[in-house]
């Protein structure tokens, strides 16, 4: 017997289109937004570490590893004294705008569905009923994230305590393993989670917990069908990503190649302070191509999502697209934000 995962690939296609076509500007955009928070498959776990270890005689501390002070020697002559201080902000402010755009777009991934199953990109009223929905989601990935940061350390810091002189080596031996096995594992739950359990906790109304124990019994049952569904997806996104970074990469070169002659310039005539003044050019450079990544990403990222959508309502009770076509005439009233 013919599996679902193969069959609703054309049926995908054919939602896809009906959505986005004929070409409406309005449209695009709303689904743009959503799609530049979301991103890909609805986002993945992704941690790295630096671990290192160097000889030296002066500037260390009593473990051997060089102070923080002393690796910033070397760049005083060019940004003077103060680039500690501003490194630092720039982390804390880095990782702050991270968290909410992690937020917003764990909020957005109940918008972007909603968005599929009526056919109206409604952004606004969407957002502020899903808020807290969302912020379950959100906490369901930070504590994803942690779980992995706290493995991928826990070996790490074996290695390091079973070292001998010298032998640092160990700890990323011992960490890289760990990171690809749990990582997969995590990114597998978090992209399930995004695709099967965000529909689910949509009817439901309920918690990230919840929507799983709904959806664990038929992955228990069907392990065939998701599995198919879990590699058709990743070689379709793959497929889409590379076209996707293609079309970026190279309006990418083309905004980037003025950026750096100007940075190259400030830099000889005025030294390191004046690559400061590049900060907020290249800011906005990486925002217009996020965007444009995003107008790109439209038809990929809906795809793909019709995709597990349908796979979904094969599988489970949750055939979210059956009830919105047959409610169709219910929910043409409503007024696009």
């Amino acid at each position: 017997m013919a599996l679902s995962a193969t069959q609703r690939l054309d049926d995908a296609f054919d939602a896809t289109k009906a959505l986005l076509l004929p070409f409406d500007a309005s449209t695009w955009v709303r689904l743009a937004v959503m799609v530049f928070f979301i991103g890909g498959l609805g986002g993945g776990l992704s941690g790295g570490s630096n671990v290192g270890g160097g000889g030296g005689t002066g500037g260390v501390d009593a473990g051997g590893v060089p102070s923080p002070d002393r690796l910033l020697d070397g760049f005083q002559p060019l940004f003077g004294p103060g680039i500690g201080l501003l490194v630092v902000a720039l982390v804390v402010v880095g990782l702050l705008v991270g968290l909410l755009f992690l937020y917003v777009g764990s909020v957005m991934e109940f918008v972007f569905v909603e968005a599929l199953v009526t056919r109206e990109a409604v952004v606004r009223e969407r957002f502020s009923a899903r808020r807290w929905q969302g912020t379950r989601l959100f906490g369901f990935r930070i504590v994803l994230f942690l779980l992995v940061a706290a493995l991928v350390g826990a070996a790490a810091a074996l290695g390091l305590a079973l070292q001998g002189p010298g032998i640092r080596v160990l700890a990323v031996l011992f960490a890289i393993p760990v990171l690809l096995v749990v990582g997969l594992v995590a990114a597998v739950i978090n992209g399930f989670t995004t695709v099967f359990v965000v529909p689910i906790m949509l009817e439901e109304r309920c918690g990230v917990l919840a929507g799983w124990r709904q959806l664990r019994p038929a992955i228990r049952a069907q392990l065939d069908e998701f599995g198919v569904y879990l590699l058709l997806s990743v070689i379709l996104g793959a497929i889409g990503g590379m076209f996707v970074a293609t079309v970026v990469g190279i309006v990418g070169v083309v905004l980037f190649l003025p950026v750096g002659l100007l940075g190259f310039a400030a830099l000889v005539a005025g030294g390191g302070p004046a690559l400061v003044l590049l900060v907020p050019v290249v800011f906005v450079v990486l925002l217009a191509l996020g965007a444009i990544g995003a107008v790109v990403s439209v038809p990929v990222v809906t795809y793909l999502r019709y995709y597990a959508l349908l796979v979904l309502g094969d599988t489970t009770d949750y055939d979210l697209l059956g009830v919105a076509e047959s409610s169709d005439a219910g929910t043409g009233d409503e007024t696009p934000a």
